[in-house]
């Protein structure tokens, strides 16, 4: 297994992508902490299933948008498994308004979840880690620009200058960082932010002509978050079925 053994913090576990990365990292053996806000039956659920197949996990009601909710779920973690060597940052919230719709309420939102969450999260989590440790951080092709939805673009284009920021401060202590920036990926979100709306143009704009999968990103965390890339650090990899490319 090529986590046996690890101790992972999924923010955001409870559905979408963080479910399947914490489905994907306790069947690889990894104690997983699946964090969650609001959706504690989808979490305990996780958790149920991950155990039922032989693997360990807990949830953990955390708002990681907040110091006090960083606090919880780093002490609950130490609590229960003495640790984190991997940490991924997945919990996020957009919102796609046009400029002159755009409201101080919704920005604060997703800067205080998208970005100040990850921040001090990582800033908490990396004085606890081994030599070895992993930060996975999920960004977004939003980070690229476009029409629509400036505000979370901005937080994911944010995300990704971090990943490379604390690759190089974190990396004499043998702490990796990468972030993952998917393309439309059919999850809760992918419905709530309304990009359901905008399915024909996406996949007209896509090669491989299909939506991503939240499966198509836990394999791809899987990677980074094994000795499999044990020399990669402060990547920025897009999947995103070919929609962008450069």
């Amino acid at each position: 297994m090529k986590l046996q053994g690890k101790v992972a913090i999924v923010t955001g576990g409870s559905r979408g992508i963080g479910a399947c990365v914490a489905r994907e990292f306790a069947a690889q053996g990894a104690k997983v902490v699946v964090n969650y806000l609001n959706s504690q039956q989808k979490a305990d659920d996780i958790v149920a299933d991950i155990i039922k197949h032989g693997g360990l996990a807990i949830s953990v009601q955390a708002d990681v948008s907040q110091q006090s909710g960083i606090d919880t779920l780093v002490e609950q973690t130490y609590t229960a498994f003495g640790g984190v060597d991997i940490l991924v940052n997945n919990a996020g919230w957009a919102t796609l308004e046009r400029l002159q719709d755009i409201t101080l309420a919704d920005t604060k939102k997703q800067f205080e979840l998208n970005v100040f969450g990850p921040i001090f999260l990582t800033q908490k989590v990396s004085t606890i880690m081994p030599t070895g440790s992993v930060i996975i951080n999920i960004s977004s092709i939003a980070a690229k620009g476009g029409a629509g939805g400036s505000i979370y673009s901005a937080t994911k284009a944010a995300m990704n200058t971090l990943t490379k920021c604390y690759a190089s401060e974190l990396g004499d202590k043998g702490i990796r960082v990468n972030a993952i920036a998917p393309g439309a990926v059919e999850t809760d979100l992918y419905i709530e932010a309304g990009l359901f709306k905008r399915e024909d143009e996406i996949i007209g704009q896509t090669p491989l002509k299909r939506l991503g999968q939240p499966q198509d990103i836990a394999s791809l965390a899987l990677f980074l978050a094994s000795e499999e890339s044990s020399w990669i650090t402060g990547e920025v990899i897009q999947i995103s079925g070919g929609r962008f490319m450069s």
